[in-house]
């Protein structure tokens, strides 16, 4: 498989998970780009949250999983030993599974935890890690029996795993019934309101009597908390909810 193939279905995937309107969409859109890289199951989770991070980790398990394995993961609490999520959590690539093992020194347990999911027929797996605007780290697992590492599919993988957690949350947000008071504060909201009427960042200071920094600072954090990079995008997420609400 070529690595433009791999690009030009990646661009594609990019586009499929902005317009999607519901997890249904998305994720038959990511398991569509997958299938074509060998892989027929996924998983997306927060393994590492800062203090104002709204998901604590393991908490959400995104994708579709090998539910068989991810029950026995979960109830033995392999994380623990897991030495593929201990290296994502200070590493920016992609990791093989079935290459992993051979490039790293691991303890008994962790080599016995690769050596158990190849018989619950997990053997060959991608692991990608995926850092978020709210600096949470997560990771996109994809398991299947017919892929072949290749350098040019793990890179695809973490651009495609970021787009599939922002855009699930996304989604996850506008399901929610009160998602302003789910992934900012009270007192965010309240600037954000004006913001959306019209004022500028320091009227919104002046009228509600905070000097400029702390608004200033109080926006930046509502944009680490909701997961996006502008002031306008705050403003099209809760502005209208604030008014309503």
């Amino acid at each position: 498989m070529s690595s433009q193939f791999v690009a030009d279905r990646v661009f594609r995937f990019l586009e499929e998970a902005r317009e999607a309107e519901s997890q249904f969409v998305l994720d038959a859109a990511f398991q569509k780009l997958i299938a074509d890289w060998g892989f027929d199951r996924w998983t997306a989770t927060p393994i590492h949250s800062p203090p104002r991070s709204v998901f604590r980790p393991f908490e959400i398990v995104l994708g579709k999983p090998s539910k068989e394995w991810s029950v026995r993961y979960r109830d033995n609490g392999y994380f623990k030993h897991d030495a593929v999520i201990n290296h994502i959590a200070h590493s920016s690539d992609a990791v093989w599974w079935s290459t992993f093992p051979a490039e790293k020194r691991l303890s008994h347990e962790e080599k016995m935890l690769f050596d158990e999911a190849r018989e619950f027929g997990v053997g060959e797996g991608l692991t990608a890690p995926v850092r978020l605007y709210d600096g949470s780290i997560w990771v996109c697992a994809l398991t299947g029996t017919s892929a072949e590492p290749a350098p040019h599919i793990a890179d695809a993988a973490r651009f495609a795993g970021e787009r599939y957690v922002v855009s699930s949350l996304r989604l996850r947000r506008f399901a929610e019934p009160n998602p302003r008071a789910a992934l900012i504060t009270a007192g965010q909201a309240e600037i954000i309101e004006l913001v959306s009427r019209g004022a500028t960042l320091r009227e919104a200071a002046g009228t509600l009597n905070l000097s400029p920094s702390t608004v200033y600072n109080q926006v930046a954090d509502a944009k680490r908390r909701a997961m996006v990079k502008t002031t306008s995008e705050l403003v099209h997420m809760f502005g209208s909810k604030s008014k309503n609400g």
